[in-house]
């Protein structure tokens, strides 16, 4: 199937890649459906049994068969002492969080700090064979980069992102839209945003709730390498007290 899971917020999340699909000569994902049940979006990604291949196609995926250890890195809070402190030799991947527009139709940039950080990160990861990749949203950007999504203004996003990667040398992306922004536009904007990196050898992922995981298309989901799921959110000050992980749910 296509993800598992241990997270915790802004530190190690461990994931796994989809070893029950794969990929065929052509590049196109082989395998049934991704998801179990209706999703909430529509479009040819919203029938919930086996499709065929080529209704999924995104592009080669990400062949990797071991274990995935990714750990986001907040831009906000002691970022250069996570970047110098950190295991390398403990983790596959890291994501800068979050990189977003300044404003309606800005560039997206990595907030909150400056190019000369996000290069000693970059240098030290792949000095240590650790993929980087840029986290795009978050739940307090979700909004504004929803704004984004709409069919005057995605291509131009998704250029934005592009530049970025190239900028900084990320080996991929990772979209981390959350909520009630994931709605109509999300499907069409992973799968052109797949198709514009994906040439590049990037990676494509996505940090997923549970709670707004029933508004993600198969479509969409088949255009991730992998995902990373956000169980911690399962409980909270809205909630009784809960396992860290509730595997139960």
């Amino acid at each position: 199937q296509l993800a598992c899971l241990t997270l915790s917020n802004f530190v190690t999340t461990v994931a796994c890649v989809d070893t029950s699909r794969g990929s065929g000569d052509d590049g196109a994902a082989t395998g049934g459906s991704a998801t179990g049940g209706n999703d909430g979006v529509g479009g040819e990604g919203s029938e919930s049994s086996p499709q065929a291949p080529e209704k999924f196609d995104c592009g080669k995926l990400d062949d990797r068969s071991e274990p995935i250890v990714l750990g986001y890195i907040p831009t906000w809070s002691n970022f250069d002492a996570t970047v110098q402190g950190l295991d390398y030799d403990a983790l596959t991947h890291v994501a800068v969080a979050f990189a977003n527009p300044t404003g309606p139709g800005d560039a997206v940039v990595v907030g909150d700090v400056d190019d000369a950080q996000v290069a000693t990160l970059v240098e030290k990861a792949h000095e240590n064979g650790v993929q980087v990749l840029v986290s795009i949203a978050g739940a307090s950007h979700s909004e504004e980069v929803r704004a984004q999504l709409e069919a005057d203004k995605v291509d131009a996003f998704i250029a934005s992102i592009d530049a970025l990667i190239d900028k900084h040398g990320f080996d991929g992306v990772d979209v981390d839209i959350e909520g009630g922004s994931v709605d109509e536009t999300y499907e069409p904007f992973v799968t052109k945003l797949a198709a514009v990196v994906r040439p590049k050898g990037k990676v494509v992922t996505s940090a997923v709730g549970a709670w707004f995981a029933d508004s993600i298309s198969d479509r969409a989901l088949w255009c991730f390498d992998f995902l990373n799921i956000m169980s911690y959110d399962y409980t909270g000050s809205w909630s009784e007290p809960g396992d860290h992980a509730s595997y139960a749910k």
